[in-house]
């Protein structure tokens, strides 16, 4: 069934002509942007679409948005008149708003429970859906960032990634843990592709400095002098990065790092955008398509035969029907985990 239903206070409101909805796992928040054709005369103002209504958006029943309408735009002509609404899940307050300074500290905290502290005062529940290590011995704020950099920096540090579930949660997990029920496969249920190799982000060697505490076995000059390095053996020009870490590390948590930024990279550097009819797995069967998936994707024009992972998801409506576009990477890029060897089988161009 390809229906939008927006329900707000209660009630639920059809009939959406066009619809483009974005859950990605580079944006904590989910984005809409609906379209309604009204016949009803200008003169009923005012309607229930006003910024900062509380929304529910779902997609054929299942519900994808729990957030706010952020704009409205009503518009006429001689032909007709429509009415457009935007917004966001409930986690864009987290994005905006600064951090609160109290208690701006916590010692011996878990990261869920600090991210729950910082979520509270916007009504947003915190799930950790992955193990996030152990507590932190001290924890602040800094000056002038905002919850959701406060929340992120530490889940960079823990290994997870924070992102709304659809229903107004902040959930901390590990992308890559579900498998997509169907294959996306050229000639059966894929309409269009496209591949993409950017090098932009990319780099031949990465060295990361940092500093730890000293100690009775370790002098001041070792302490203040902690570097890791790794290499991309892909890269061959001469490309280097230095990263300066966020936290107290020691030489070989400062090697993991580099090594993590050498196969993050270059797993980013390479994704493939899919175009797939219907919102669903199976088009008008099984659950939407989700962000945080793994899919086998076997496309002999591109080239491509291996499993990738859903990076982002966007549903649309229009004059042609319900369809999903979908943006997938290795599954490095997201989990942290290094990619194959790159000798290019199961990614042909795409290097």
């Amino acid at each position: 069934m390809s229906s939008v239903v927006v329900t707000i206070g209660g009630e639920r409101h059809a009939g959406w002509t066009a619809a483009r909805i974005t859950r990605s796992l580079e944006q904590a928040a989910g984005t809409y942007r609906l379209t309604l054709t009204d016949e009803t005369p200008v003169r009923v103002w005012p309607r229930p679409y006003r910024p900062g209504a509380r929304v529910a958006v779902s997609l054929g029943g299942d519900t994808v948005i729990t957030g706010w309408i952020d704009t409205v735009r009503p518009r006429y002509d001689a032909d007709r008149h429509t009415i457009e609404i935007a917004g966001r899940d409930a986690v864009g307050d987290l994005v905006d708003c600064s951090a609160a300074s109290a208690p701006g500290e916590w010692r011996d905290t878990s990261l869920e429970e600090i991210a729950a502290a910082l979520a509270a005062p916007y009504g947003i529940e915190v799930v950790a859906v992955a193990d996030t290590g152990a507590p932190f011995r001290r924890y602040r704020i800094e000056e002038g960032e905002t919850v959701y950099e406060a929340i992120e920096r530490g889940c960079r540090l823990r290994g997870v990634l924070p992102l709304s579930d659809g229903g107004g949660r902040l959930v901390l997990g590990r992308p890559g843990r579900a498998r997509a029920g169907v294959e996306l496969r050229r000639g059966d249920n894929i309409l269009a592709a496209s591949g993409e190799s950017d090098w932009t982000g990319r780099y031949s060697r990465y060295r990361v400095l940092g500093q730890q505490a000293g100690s009775d076995f370790l002098g001041a000059a070792g302490a203040a002098h902690v570097r890791g390095e790794a290499v991309d053996p892909v890269v061959t020009r001469h490309r280097p990065l230095t990263v300066l870490a966020e936290q107290g590390l020691d030489d070989g948590e400062a090697a993991e790092r580099a090594a993590w930024e050498a196969d993050v990279r270059a797993a980013r550097a390479r994704r493939l955008t899919v175009r797939v009819r219907g919102w669903r797995e199976r088009g008008d069967a099984g659950v939407p398509w989700s962000p945080g998936a793994i899919v086998h994707v076997a496309d002999d024009w591109l080239a491509v035969d291996t499993d990738l992972l859903i990076a982002a998801v966007l549903y649309e409506l229009d004059g042609e029907g319900a369809r999903t576009t979908l943006t997938l990477t290795p599954p490095a890029a997201w989990s942290g985990q290094p990619p194959p060897a790159d000798d290019g089988e199961g990614w042909g161009w795409l290097r």
